[in-house]
């Protein structure tokens, strides 16, 4: 996989407000809107490799995460903008990570607490949530919970909602990839939205007897043909970020552990039933 292609930003729209970080939402010169992330120095930036590194992996998985780009923004967009100060003039001297808005999207908070069996029609595929909710343990991504969901729904062609996982600055709990480890990263089943009656009524109605199956077949597998296939992941990563070599040793290693990952699945069981 080839690293992102970079755009130019004509336009600051505003600032967005959110649990975890304030994104710049701009305007692209390909005419798309972007949610813009500084990619603050020194090297390494922790929150946009783990960007890079979670959506080549979600897309991978059969997950559709928003496109990325790499957003050139002109320090003088910030003219009566009225920017927060975390947002300081150095920062506009690297391009910004940029994930592509989808339009017309919606947050799945509300179907995570109120979902029924007759629901289920309205989702292309709604297994999905139980890949994104595994993939949660699996990176150690504790900043999506089902309070603050980080997925959002789109209508696809054939008027059924598809599900985009967003937001994964805060994978392997902010640690330095090369310090991450099982015991450091785990999961609250509070934080996991494997335990949201959404997930369990799909894992019944849908999964089912199949359970195993399910995790063998589309997560388990899919995740050896991640590893067969890392480095390519490795080089849609902007070198200048400082993805160090060992690094990416550490987390290679650390992520397509066998075992780990078969337990892993028998956690995730757990919480859906």
């Amino acid at each position: 996989m080839q690293a992102p292609q970079v755009i130019e930003a004509i336009k600051i729209i505003r600032e967005i407000g959110t649990e975890g970080s304030a994104p710049l939402l701009v305007t692209g010169n390909d005419f798309a809107d972007y949610y813009a992330k500084p990619i603050r120095t020194p090297a390494p930036c922790i929150e946009i490799i783990n960007e890079f590194l979670c959506s080549n992996l979600l897309d991978r998985l059969g997950l559709k995460t928003p496109e990325i780009r790499l957003i050139k923004i002109d320090y003088d967009l910030t003219e009566g903008k009225n920017l927060s100060n975390r947002y300081r003039k150095e920062y506009f001297d690297k391009p910004f990570f940029g994930s592509k808005s989808i339009s017309g999207h919606i947050e799945i908070e509300t179907y995570f607490r109120l979902f029924n069996r007759r629901d289920l029609s309205l989702f292309a595929v709604p297994e999905d949530i139980i890949k994104i909710g595994f993939f949660d343990l699996w990176v150690g991504n504790k900043d999506r919970k089902p309070s603050n969901a980080n997925v959002i729904i789109s209508e696809n062609e054939a008027k059924k909602f598809e599900l985009h996982p967003i937001d994964h600055g805060a994978a392997f709990c902010y640690m330095a990839h090369r310090e991450v480890s099982d015991v450091r990263l785990w999961l609250n089943p509070s934080f996991s939205i494997l335990t949201t009656p959404m997930a369990k009524i799909i894992a019944k109605e849908v999964i089912g007897s199949e359970i195993d199956a399910f995790g063998n077949d589309n997560i388990l597998r899919i995740i050896n043909l991640c590893k067969e296939n890392f480095n390519d992941v490795l080089a849609s990563i902007p070198k200048d970020l400082g993805f160090s070599k060992k690094a990416s040793k550490h987390l290679e290693e650390f992520l397509f552990n066998d075992k780990r990952n078969a337990a892993l699945w028998e956690r995730s069981k757990q919480l859906l039933a």
